[in-house]
């Protein structure tokens, strides 16, 4: 019965199972799982129906419930796979540290900037920056986060010209 669930009625994955292990989150896979569910099975649909396009997907739930993995496969099935997937938690990160760590800052930008840094931003490029936790974050951080999903542009710690 595994193997038929793992391989279909004709010995091809049906679809529901993904690459992956307990460590394929530190590669990049994907992670494994069976599911027969019409909750996960909706769900996967959405994933497949919201991959393709180029915009900010906010992913809603409380902590352990999948967000990453969810945003994993997003990443995957929308052709930006094989650039980076940056995840940041942002609870994790408060104030200047933060956009620091996002946006990235430049030489002299605060005590101990002694070289310019980019930030996650720049790393992920063509790829996705996954935002865990924001509602965590401090109202100003926040408010500079929208703009920079609202216009895509961002401004390094101590820069005065957006990125």
């Amino acid at each position: 019965m595994y193997r038929d669930a793992i391989r279909g009625k004709t010995g091809v994955p049906d679809g529901n199972v993904r690459p992956g292990g307990s460590k394929s989150m530190e590669r990049n896979e994907l992670p494994r799982f069976i599911t027969a569910s019409p909750a996960m099975r909706a769900l996967l649909g959405e994933i497949r129906r919201v991959a393709p396009y180029p915009v900010p997907v906010l992913l809603t739930g409380e902590s352990g419930t999948g967000k990453e993995i969810v945003a994993r496969l997003i990443h995957s099935w929308s052709g930006r796979g094989k650039h980076p997937f940056i995840p940041v938690n942002a609870a994790a990160l408060h104030g200047d540290l933060l956009e620091s760590s996002l946006f990235g800052h430049l030489r002299g930008a605060f005590t101990g900037a002694v070289r310019s840094a980019p930030g996650h931003a720049a790393a992920a490029g063509n790829g996705t920056l996954f935002l865990d936790e924001i509602g965590e974050a401090d109202p100003g951080s926040q408010s500079r986060l929208l703009r920079f999903l609202d216009s895509g542009e961002y401004i390094p710690l101590g820069g005065s010209v957006p990125l």
